[in-house]
């Protein structure tokens, strides 16, 4: 593996990570919601995370052409 997709993967883990600790920080002090719902909350953020980094991804690459 080279160095752009080690860049690239750290990129996608890094989103998923940081959308899915803010989902679950947001759902855990709401207070709110059940251990369960809490889990599907972290799960979610952890899928928009990836879409963040498949959009982070996208535009850096049009911005290098």
């Amino acid at each position: 593996m080279d160095n752009k997709e080690q860049a690239v993967r750290l990129l996608y883990i890094g989103c998923i990570i940081l959308c899915g600790a803010l989902a679950g920080i947001w759902a855990f002090t709401a207070n709110r919601f059940q251990i369960s719902e809490s889990i599907m909350i972290i799960f979610g953020g952890m899928i928009a995370g990836g879409g963040l980094g498949a959009i982070c991804h996208a535009m850096t690459s049009l911005l290098r052409k």
